[in-house]
């Protein structure tokens, strides 16, 4: 058995003893006790960081050079080398101990998980589609055109709309992936806008109807008001509103369009059909069909993000991480296209690192994730 199964045979015997509770079956001397001992009570990231003080990766490399050099021709070395991808994790794991290669491997997963955090309060303003405006940076108040806005980190505000001199126009919200961000409307009318998506409205609402264009994902409180109804267009539906909280899905790469009624009462409208949603019930048209299918939901669950919270309740491990990716700015692939339909239920904070999450579903042992850089692959 050469060095690299060897140690790799030990960290699966450590693992499974851990797991299986059996440790007083392995054999270990003083110093892998206390490297155990220290994976079971928590201090292992202490463990690491003190491992890793010690660890001189210079060092390591000019070992490995020698290790290669040694008693071969130069002309051997550049062809060893040409195979270095296939042999370089051996070459390391032999000349580490076997704790440097579960620090190795620690590291490898955390550099990679470090590209992928959370998203934040980002957009972008666009001003009838010649000014452009980054917003999520400052607090701050501005005029444009006779406009007031009132910018602040997470949330955009239009105030002192109330005269009727004041010059309309048309705005663009633009979240993009990794981001989600607030915009209070010139009724008062409050909308949070999900990553990758876009809302396009007038600076002011005149006449019978107050309209506003959605792409992608929104949930939406609005200021009642009977006179003026609310409707919030899609590509392939319509919902209008007198004065409620509702989320609408609508992104242009999915199958679906759904209206999810939380408060009050909606009425979602296409070319062929007009129906009316209660609380807690749930409207899904079919993009391509226009089949429309209507049920009772948790009307929570589907506006959860809004509060800062991933909640999945049987839903498909494809539909989950088609989610997340906009989220944390992933693409995801599947090594076995059959765990698309696998099906979990989920609640996380939209905060915590994807690790979180990724380890969670990794506990029911149906699935594997391997991260490369921004690239999630499940196995």
């Amino acid at each position: 058995m050469n060095s690299a199964e060897k140690y790799i045979n030990k960290a699966k015997e450590w693992a499974k003893a851990i797991l299986n509770d059996s440790l007083g079956s392995l054999e270990l001397n003083e110093e892998e006790k206390k490297d155990l001992h220290s994976l079971r009570n928590g201090s292992y990231s202490e463990w690491r960081s003190d491992l890793e003080a010690k660890f001189d990766e210079e060092l390591v490399w000019k070992n490995i050079e020698s290790c290669i050099i040694k008693g071969k021709k130069k002309t051997k070395v550049i062809q060893l080398l040409k195979y270095w991808p296939s042999v370089a994790a051996i070459l390391v794991i032999g000349l580490l101990s076997y704790q440097a290669y579960f620090i190795y491997n620690d590291y490898q997963r955390k550099h990679h998980e470090a590209l992928m955090v959370p998203g934040q309060s980002k957009a972008y303003l666009e001003i009838d589609n010649t000014h452009r405006i980054e917003l999520g940076q400052l607090d701050t108040l501005m005029t444009f055109n006779g406009t007031n806005l009132q910018l602040k980190a997470d949330r955009i505000s239009y105030t002192g709309l109330e005269s009727k001199n004041t010059e309309k126009s048309s705005h663009k919200l633009r979240v993009p992936r990794n981001a989600e961000y607030c915009i209070q409307l010139a009724d008062g009318s409050v909308v949070w806008v999900n990553s990758e998506s876009t809302l396009e409205f007038d600076t002011r609402f005149d006449g019978n109807k107050r309209i506003v264009d959605l792409s992608g994902e929104a949930y939406f409180e609005v200021k009642k008001n009977p006179d003026q109804p609310f409707i919030v267009r899609t590509e392939n539906a319509d919902v209008r509103v007198l004065g409620t909280k509702f989320n609408v899905r609508a992104y242009n790469d999915e199958a679906y369009t759904v209206a999810t009624l939380n408060e009050g009462r909606v009425r979602v409208q296409t070319d062929e059909i007009s129906q009316d949603l209660w609380p807690d019930e749930q409207l899904v048209f079919e993009n391509a069909t226009g089949k429309i299918t209507k049920k009772v939901v948790d009307a929570d669950i589907y506006s959860a993000w809004v509060n800062g919270k991933f909640v999945f309740k049987d839903q498909r491990l494809e539909d989950i991480l088609h989610t997340i990716s906009r989220w944390y700015d992933i693409q995801v692939f599947f090594e076995n296209q059959e765990l698309q339909e696998e099906r979990f239920s989920l609640s996380l904070n939209r905060d915590a690192d994807i690790s979180d999450l990724l380890e969670h579903i990794e506990m029911t042992e149906s699935v594997q994730f391997d991260i490369k850089g921004k690239a999630l692959i499940v196995k």
